[in-house]
């Protein structure tokens, strides 16, 4: 299941990280306007749910908090006890600025061992109140 990672000032220890054998993937979102709305939907093998509302009806402290102390992102890590296909999908609400907003995604497969692999793409938010795919990760 898809968990939220430590806050990002906390230091990681790679020593304390599972075996090899676990395929722990991470994931880091990070936006370009803090006005940004919109919602993360993380949908595993079993077809479960997780959403993550960034917006400010659902979590206006933690927009307050963003502005404030001036990040910007988020990180989740879905750990290798259920494997297979899971989607990550967004629907982008919009910002109270006229410029878009841009979204870069940085996947890290196999987390912190010497197999990890990190693929990075930005996106262009644009399309208002549609649910978008943004990709796919497989965790076998």
């Amino acid at each position: 299941m898809a968990r939220e990672a430590e806050a990002l000032t906390s230091k990681i220890s790679k020593t304390n990280l599972p075996d090899e054998k676990t395929l722990d993937t991470r994931i880091v979102f990070e936006w370009s306007s803090s006005e940004a709305e919109f919602t993360l939907e993380f949908i595993n093998p079993q077809k479960q749910v997780y959403k993550i509302e960034h917006t400010l009806s659902d979590n206006s402290s933690l927009i307050l908090d963003e502005k404030l102390k001036g990040y910007t992102s988020r990180e989740f890590v879905i750990d290798g006890d259920i494997g297979g296909e899971w989607l990550v999908n967004l629907t982008y609400y919009g910002n109270k600025k006229y410029a878009p907003t841009y979204l870069k995604t940085t996947v890290f497969n196999n987390w912190g061992r010497s197999n990890e692999i990190k693929k990075t793409t930005v996106y262009k938010m644009t399309l208002k109140d549609q649910k978008t795919q943004l990709f796919k990760i497989n965790t076998y």
